[in-house]
């Protein structure tokens, strides 16, 4: 099936492959594992975005997420 509208939101227009129009509902985002939140808040924490250039995520990784973590 094709996306026609919808982006993101939990309501989107499909097309069938036959053509048929088709409502269709998103899942729920599933909620994240303890350790998945730990590195989430150390990323944010390191400034660790979405876009980040690759030497500023190879700098961060190396030297700030491991004192995070205690290592």
């Amino acid at each position: 099936m094709t996306v026609i509208s919808g982006g993101k939101k939990a309501i989107v227009k499909k097309m069938s492959p036959n053509g048929q129009l088709v409502l269709a509902w998103r899942p729920k985002p599933y909620p994240k594992t303890p350790q998945q939140k730990k590195v989430g808040e150390a990323a944010r924490a390191c400034g660790i975005h979405k876009g980040i250039s690759k030497d500023a995520l190879r700098k961060a990784m190396i030297e700030c997420i491991p004192g995070k973590f205690g290592r």
